[in-house]
């Protein structure tokens, strides 16, 4: 009988702990998976950065380009009436 009560707190106990297992396990398995999305967000965070410093590279030479044409352009027009013979 002592053996019998004996091995069901055993019993008991190990379900307890198997229960505790499968719960660690599960743990595991989400904290696995979110440092998988962590990497991924850390990446693309990364990527975003990039993207974001080309894009102001981008605005500059646009606006660098933007003073270039009107430059350009002002160049032209005093060229077109410097030699055209009728008002513009």
């Amino acid at each position: 009988m002592r053996n019998l009560e004996e091995n069901a707190r055993h019993s008991g106990v190990n379900a307890q702990l198997t229960g505790r297992m499968r719960n660690i396990q599960e743990e595991m398995r989400n904290l696995e998976e979110n440092a998988r999305h962590s990497g991924v967000n850390a990446q693309l965070t990364g990527r975003m950065r990039n993207i974001q410093e080309e894009m102001r590279n981008l605005r500059g030479e646009c606006a660098t380009f933007r003073r270039e044409c009107a430059t350009l352009c002002s160049k032209t027009l005093k060229f077109v009436n410097s030699t055209s013979e009728l008002p513009i």
